[in-house]
């Protein structure tokens, strides 16, 4: 299977623990735009399959890829692949349901399209623009439950901007460089439902973190990341 280094990112990263005490056991996770799987994968492993994880995929071949990686893993009995668009799948589900809901969307807006459909079904926003996912995020993830995505540092911006006039709060945030003089890359974001009780609650959590020096991969990223890399 094709493992992309942004959904392996999200994966390790996200909070499992923060505000556990208000999860269901096992975890409801929803994967959106799943791919291969790798993110659904990542975070069943790190719960030790204690959670109930479903991927979406609007392109079959990936729903397909997704189900067959899903079911040659030893999380089978929890893990689902379905081909599916988010909007028709928020549409369909109860509300308030997933405790968490994670993504490494596609974020090319108003660009030049790749010659492969679904390649650029994968990078371009077109299907699935930044307004549908946080509505359909509001309308399905539980009260005290977390999304939690990967995005260019740029459209990040443009995604926070939205989801906080939705009310969504970005309340933990990391910026991601290839190499210690570059400029950031990615930034790594997770967002909660907006507390009126804690008007005047903490900052948000902002941390950083390099992939790679010139002669090798950081401690930091190896720390973040070795349990889903062999060569780590």
């Amino acid at each position: 299977m094709k493992v992309n280094t942004d959904g392996v990112l999200l994966g390790a990263w996200v909070d499992l623990q923060q505000n556990s005490e208000h999860f269901q056991s096992p975890l409801q996770v929803l994967d959106i735009g799943t791919g291969t799987g790798v993110i659904a994968l990542v975070i069943t492993q790190r719960c030790e399959g204690n959670a109930v994880v479903t991927g979406i995929d609007i392109d079959p071949d990936s729903a397909q890829e997704a189900a067959e990686n899903f079911a040659n893993s030893p999380w089978s009995g929890v893990l689902t692949a379905r081909h599916i668009s988010f909007q028709e799948f928020a549409a369909d589900c109860d509300t308030n349901h997933f405790d968490l809901i994670v993504s490494n969307p596609p974020y090319f807006i108003d660009s030049q399209k790749a010659p492969s459909l679904r390649r650029s079904t994968a990078r371009h926003n077109d299907t699935l623009e930044y307004e549908e996912i946080i509505d359909g995020t509001i309308n399905i993830l539980a009260p005290k439950g977390k999304l939690a995505l990967i995005l260019p540092v740029e459209e990040s911006r443009i995604f926070e901007q939205k989801a906080r006039l939705k009310g969504l709060e970005l309340t933990r945030l990391c910026l991601v460089r290839s190499l210690p003089d570059t400029p950031p890359k990615r930034a790594l974001m997770e967002f909660s439902f907006k507390d009126t009780l804690y008007k005047n609650a903490a900052a948000v959590t902002t941390e950083e973190l390099i992939i790679q020096t010139k002669s090798d991969f950081t401690r930091e990223y190896k720390s973040l990341t070795c349990e889903f890399y062999l060569n780590f």
